[in-house]
């Protein structure tokens, strides 16, 4: 596991779960189908990177702040519901 490895699956948790927490009004036009697929691929990722516990909670609640302030994660960088998800599909499912 790399520094930046890790980083990076904690920035992909971090986004799932402010996709998970935003309220159906929000980006109402993207279809979000498998949403909580993506967040338990979101953790497995976290946790085979090596994240803590403190870590993932870390993440889970930076995720509902900004969507409850209506913010969107810096690490989001622009991208839809299809492009993140797509992505983190494509993840390799272990780091290192």
């Amino acid at each position: 596991m790399s520094l930046s490895e890790l980083q990076f699956a904690l920035d992909q948790l971090g986004v799932a779960c402010w996709f998970n927490q935003l309220p159906a009004h929000v980006r109402h036009w993207e279809d979000r189908q498998g949403q909580e697929a993506i967040l338990l691929r979101a953790r497995e990722f976290a946790v085979a990177c090596g994240a803590t516990a403190e870590q993932m909670t870390d993440c889970e609640q930076y995720g509902s702040r900004l969507a409850i302030d209506n913010k969107a994660p810096l690490t989001l960088a622009g991208r839809s519901w299809d492009q993140f998800s797509a992505g983190l599909r494509d993840a390799r499912s272990g780091c290192g």
